[in-house]
């Protein structure tokens, strides 16, 4: 998932989409049964900010019975355009492969 901050939590597009595939709306499906999920975020506020959407993610997973995969937050001032932001690669596979995703 990949998540701008939004009000120290996340959009509201995401929730939407959340609250549509999760149990807690059909109970009969656990899509997420066993499923890694992991969290992107970015935001002009601090870490305190991030951590809404941190624990929101680990909510689902404890609710789902999913894995917790961990998080990758980064932070940029206002006056910095998102689409500026570049991460290397060396960071970017830093945080996957300990998630034995690459």
């Amino acid at each position: 998932i990949a998540c701008p901050t939004w009000d120290d939590n996340v959009t509201p597009l995401i929730k939407i989409f959340w609250d549509r595939i999760t149990s807690w709306s059909h109970p009969d499906r656990m899509y997420l049964n066993d499923k890694k999920l992991t969290i992107i975020t970015h935001g002009m506020a601090n870490q305190t900010s991030w951590n809404g959407i941190i624990n929101w993610v680990k909510g689902i997973c404890a609710w789902e019975k999913a894995i917790y995969g961990g998080s990758l937050s980064f932070y940029s001032p206002a006056a910095i355009n998102i689409n500026d932001i570049r991460l290397d690669k060396q960071s970017i596979l830093n945080y996957l492969v300990p998630l034995g995703v690459v």
